[in-house]
């Protein structure tokens, strides 16, 4: 008989900043924990989910209760949250809830390998994907549909910046500069760079070198913080 133990000082923590939090989806996919469900919740609200979610399915369980609940024949399952920006009001903020199986009581879930229903962020959704040197890993890019129209942007200025480049027209060849570095500030994710080198190559060679290509830099698996125990008030 499984009996859910009380959240202690060895729990997962729950909520990441963005680019932490895409490395945390994106590895308990890889480890076993496929389906998925999310939603919003009040920011002051965080902690009660946590509580809840926990009571409910075991989430974000120590190693001991998560061998407990092998043991019994229960999915595991793990709650991520997006952590509210330092210093901004937010009302609302997303969370994740992944598990090990189909099976966790009163929740809908989806299959993150089912090309329907991948887990997203905003433009970005988490995707099986072959990289030179590393075979088939869990990454993420951007949409097909998003894509298509930043591909289309890029190509119409980098067009536009070669004709500034020659004294005609009147874009300015800033515009597109302006357009790679913001791309440039995305999460150094594996599919998402395979995505951008493609299209600044593009982009290069219509302009006829007149922009600066930068280097994507990768980002370490940030690592995780001591855990904290929860402040609930409900």
């Amino acid at each position: 008989m499984y009996y859910p133990s009380r959240m202690t000082q060895q729990s997962p923590v729950a909520t990441w900043p963005r680019v932490a939090l895409m490395q945390r989806l994106a590895l308990a996919v890889a480890r076993g924990m496929p389906w998925w469900t999310s939603g919003e919740v009040r920011a002051e609200r965080i902690p009660a989910l946590i509580a809840k979610m926990h009571e409910r399915h075991g989430a974000n369980a120590g190693l001991s209760e998560q061998r407990s609940r092998r043991r019994a024949g229960l999915p595991r399952s793990r709650l991520l949250i997006l952590a509210p920006p330092m210093g901004a009001s937010v009302e609302r903020v997303p969370w994740w809830l992944l598990a090990t199986e189909d099976k966790l009581q009163g929740e809908s879930l989806e299959n993150a390998a089912d090309r329907g229903h991948r887990i997203y962020m905003r433009d970005f959704e988490l995707v099986r994907l072959v990289s030179a040197g590393n075979g088939t890993n869990w990454t993420w890019r951007v949409k097909p549909d998003a894509w298509a129209r930043y591909v289309d942007q890029g190509e119409h200025l980098a067009k536009a910046a070669r004709r500034a480049g020659r004294g005609a027209g009147r874009q300015d060849p800033r515009t597109a500069q302006r357009f790679i570095d913001r791309l440039g500030t995305w999460p150094g994710m594996a599919g998402i760079n395979q995505q951008r080198a493609a299209l600044f190559h593009t982009m290069a060679v219509l302009s006829h070198g007149t922009l600066h290509i930068p280097r994507f830099a990768v980002p370490r698996f940030i690592p995780s913080p001591k855990p904290t125990l929860p402040e609930c008030n409900d």
